[in-house]
């Protein structure tokens, strides 16, 4: 059963395929990460 399950599991992740996402939501999101990541400290978690 783990054997199937874990085929399955590699073939879904294989055959993702991403929805599409406009491209001004894609640029917005992109800022909002970069302000995100300049305004917490760096740490390795």
């Amino acid at each position: 059963m783990r054997r199937r399950a874990n085929v399955r599991m590699k073939n879904m992740l294989s055959d993702y395929e991403a929805p599409p996402l406009d491209d001004a939501l894609k640029d917005e999101l992109e800022a909002f990460v970069t302000k995100r990541k300049e305004e917490l400290p760096d740490a390795w978690y």
